[in-house]
């Protein structure tokens, strides 16, 4: 148990069958210039095969103002395992990591550092480094906008979020597959902000066991259901476009995968189903 006061920053880390990489997460935390007395661990295991709960000593012995594992059954959704870890979670900011992530040492500090400075923003993210293939490649994100994020995913897999913004939010939803994509879309819905931090400062591994990774396979009814799950936030037609991917309607095409159409596009493919069938 801590004090009356909350931890600063509640860290959440999602496992499954990843406990060969705690050991390297567990340093990279130890390392970073906020420190880890202001700092809980909330580890979610969903039902793990391999040793991670043997593994998750290494996270105890960093000693962070507390630590906890969850040992859940197996469910497979990453947002829904994330939820349970955000649900115990106290700190005034959150985090959701996963295990092969990796933190540059300012990480933690620059990301609570910009929200405390725009108390008007419910996230922090920063650029970071993308590692496909073995192939690392540096992802220059832009600044918030969120016009720009109704037709693309703008933020990085991980951002810090202050905690009062998101118990606004219906948390990550099992809807879609792109479940941070949908979650950065109902901040920004709410009139919520984003502090962008110019600087790659931590490294993202795309794999094949990624859950978004196999989303890509789905994209098309993926990008629909963020639609249709935050209809305030997209204009009619592509409301309208969201229910024809759903429903299978030939009109409705996929547009390039993480894309999702603006009013003007869709309004396009509306005229030329017009004009086709009025030609009939």
């Amino acid at each position: 148990m801590f004090g009356l006061k909350p931890p600063r920053l509640s860290i959440i880390i999602p496992n499954y069958n990843y406990g060969r990489h705690f050991l390297r997460l567990a340093r990279c935390l130890s390392c970073q210039t906020l420190g880890m007395d202001v700092v809980e661990i909330i580890l979610v295991d969903d039902g793990s095969t391999d040793d991670s709960l043997q593994q998750a000593a290494h996270f105890e012995a960093i000693s962070p103002i507390r630590f906890e594992v969850l040992a859940e059954p197996h469910d497979g959704r990453p947002g829904n395992v994330r939820n349970k870890g955000l649900a115990e979670a106290r700190g005034e900011f959150l985090l959701c990591l996963d295990p092969d992530d990796v933190l540059a040492p300012g990480y933690l500090t620059q990301c609570v550092a910009g929200l405390d400075i725009d108390e008007s923003a419910g996230l922090a993210y920063t650029d970071f480094t993308l590692v496909e293939n073995d192939t690392p490649r540096t992802v220059a994100l832009p600044d918030f906008d969120p016009a720009l994020l109704a037709t693309q995913n703008i933020l990085s897999p991980t951002a810090v979020m202050r905690r009062s913004a998101w118990e606004c939010t219906e948390g990550y939803r099992a809807e879609t597959d792109y479940e941070d994509w949908d979650l950065w879309v109902q901040f920004a819905a709410l009139g919520y902000g984003a502090v962008h931090i110019a600087d790659p400062l931590y490294v993202h591994m795309v794999h094949g066991e990624n859950y978004s990774f196999r989303a890509r396979e789905n994209d098309a009814r993926a990008k629909a259901l963020i639609v249709l799950e935050n209809g305030s936030f997209f204009p009619a037609a592509v409301r309208h476009w969201a229910r024809g991917v759903i429903e299978g309607e030939p009109w409705a095409i996929e547009f390039p995968r993480g894309i999702i159409p603006e009013k003007d596009h869709v309004e396009k493919l509306l005229k030329k189903l017009a004009d086709s069938t009025g030609a009939r």
